[in-house]
């Protein structure tokens, strides 16, 4: 009954973690954290076949690690945590032609369990903020 049929691939979980790329630095929501069980530093992974990125924990004596904690919120509101890491960054804005770009875009992730991973599919990225309108910044 199968016949000519395929399996679809599921590459990960859902997840409740996004990024904001802003234009100097990255901005995670606390369920970044929290699905990758709230880790001190985070190493950057790229992919620009596939125009995505992903991060993992890693030790603070990695030579590629990016601080990721913030300060406890006073309010108890869990915090974003901002992430000015400039090598990953500049990789991922000039991968997208993002370099002229008032605009922040937002990222969904996908938690990859067994890499105990989020990654990150920049062409699915929204684009907000900015002066007026995307049109009206298209001359």
């Amino acid at each position: 009954m199968l016949k000519g049929f395929k399996v679809i691939k599921v590459l990960g979980n859902a997840s409740e973690s996004t990024v904001s790329i802003t234009p100097k630095y990255f901005k995670f929501n606390a369920d970044t954290a929290t699905e990758l069980g709230n880790p001190q530093f985070i190493k950057f992974w790229m992919n620009a076949d596939t125009k995505s990125f992903a991060i993992t924990p890693c030790a603070a004596d990695d030579e590629d690690a990016a601080k990721f904690f913030s300060k406890p919120s006073t309010s108890g509101k869990r915090a974003v945590i901002n992430v000015a890491f400039k090598p990953a960054h500049s990789a991922i804005v000039r991968l997208m032609a993002w370099q002229d770009s008032e605009f922040t875009h937002k990222v969904p992730g996908i938690f990859v369990a067994e890499e105990n991973a989020i990654v990150y599919d920049l062409t699915r990225a929204t684009e907000y903020g900015g002066k007026g309108t995307k049109e009206d910044n298209e001359d």
